[in-house]
């Protein structure tokens, strides 16, 4: 009688182990993830952040993922975090919180891109730069220099110094198209985390004064101020799409933008945001030509908008 009860007992046990184990492969047969939709990314491409969801082990299963793994972190140094949450039984989503840097400054010849307060967010040498971004960088260099094909789109008011007056009643330009999105990024094993970020939308900065940089730290300069004024003149750069290939600033911290052989000459940040606007719509009509368009002393009295032509000046 024994021996019957315990062969029982055996079979029930075999019988409630199959059941779990089949339960369990159903579950992760059924809750498997095949699919991953990820937003708020511009800095790192989709299979990027993929590939940083994917090192997690309960990323596989989209139940226990979002259950138990909702927040992941990652040692990227421009990501905050990343949310995930639950779509359908195969599919996750991924919703990436990005850091901002505003510009970036060359040291050593390295590359220190820093945000709002000035701490370094990340250091890359100038090489770790995919070829598709650097496409984008030139393309976004090259945007003022084709736009028209010759000095004739500008009136000159007087010849013989060079000087041209433009109408500082200018049309509003079409609201821009993002700048910087990975897409277009390759996945080149470059960066701190083996994962090239996307940068070629933040701007070079000279003159801030730091003569140290490193990551995590921030830049000593003479003047903490400058930070919210380089923060809203990056703002607008991107609002207009109009990316300089540098920015300078001198010991008043008075901002001059540089597109090719064209300098935009913007003076303090008081009527920043009136300034770019102007310079977003006159750029254009600059194609080709070589000198300083003035906006530094800009006021909302303003009728006309001098550029000084550098080939009058020779």
């Amino acid at each position: 009688m024994k021996r019957k009860r315990s062969r029982v007992a055996r079979r029930r046990l075999h019988i409630i182990l199959i059941g779990i184990a089949v339960a369990a492969a159903a579950f992760f047969g059924l809750f498997y993830t095949t699919d991953m939709e990820i937003t708020g990314n511009s800095r790192y491409t989709d299979a990027q952040i993929r590939s940083m969801v994917q090192k997690d082990p309960l990323c596989r299963n989209t139940v226990l993922m979002s259950l138990f793994h909702g927040t992941v972190q990652v040692d990227a140094p421009l990501i905050s975090d990343i949310q995930v949450s639950y779509v359908t039984r195969n599919k996750l989503r991924i919703t990436v919180s990005e850091k901002y840097p505003i510009g970036y400054i060359q040291l050593n010849g390295t590359n220190y891109y820093f945000d709002k307060d000035g701490v370094v967010l990340e250091a890359l040498q100038p090489g770790d730069v995919s070829s598709g971004e650097r496409a984008d960088s030139e393309a976004s260099s090259s945007s003022v220099s084709g736009a028209v094909p010759s000095e004739a789109a500008v009136s000159r008011s007087d010849g013989s110094t060079g000087q041209a007056q433009i109408s500082a009643v200018t049309p509003e330009p079409a609201a821009a198209s993002s700048q910087g999105a990975a897409g277009a990024a390759s996945d080149a094993q470059n960066g701190s985390m083996g994962y090239a970020p996307a940068l070629t939308d933040v701007p070079l900065i000279e003159g801030l004064g730091a003569t140290k940089a490193a990551s995590g730290e921030t830049l000593e300069v003479p003047d903490d101020s400058v930070f919210q004024k380089i923060l809203a003149l990056t703002k607008l750069i991107d609002k207009f799409d109009i990316q300089p290939d540098r920015v300078v600033l001198d010991e008043s911290l008075n901002m001059t933008l540089y597109y090719g052989n064209v300098r935009v000459s913007l003076g303090s940040d008081e009527y920043l945001e009136e300034k770019m606007t102007r310079a977003a719509a006159i750029l254009p009509q600059l194609g080709g030509m070589s000198g300083e368009l003035h906006l530094e002393n800009y006021s909302n009295t303003t009728q006309n908008i001098i550029f000084d032509s550098d080939a009058a000046q020779s």
